[in-house]
């Protein structure tokens, strides 16, 4: 399917409980493709600190990280990506990517 045509069937649903938030990206067909969580903790000092993004290895490269990103920055404007030493090699590129 052409990531084009993923993206618009795609359901993002938001969720902020005991401290973390989370956007779950959800395809009528596929079921859950991906995931997003950040810190929502009052006692922490800082902005909200993003801290995992996964999307189902069956949809690599379809936008659906940049899709959630996008959406929790809706939702949490001062979101932060983890700082790059706690980054995957792939997290590295996709925060260069999406250019935040």
């Amino acid at each position: 399917m052409p990531a084009k045509d993923m993206l618009s069937d795609i359901q993002f649903h938001y969720e902020n409980a005991g401290g973390i938030a989370s956007i779950e990206a959800h395809h009528p067909e596929h079921g859950l493709v991906g995931h997003l969580y950040w810190n929502t903790n009052p006692n922490y000092k800082g902005a909200p600190m993003h801290s995992v993004t996964s999307v189902a290895v069956s949809h690599p490269r379809q936008g659906i990280a940049t899709a959630m990103w996008q959406e929790a920055k809706k939702i949490e404007p001062n979101i932060q990506h983890a700082p790059p030493s706690q980054r995957t090699a792939q997290g590295k590129k996709w925060v260069k990517a999406v250019g935040d």
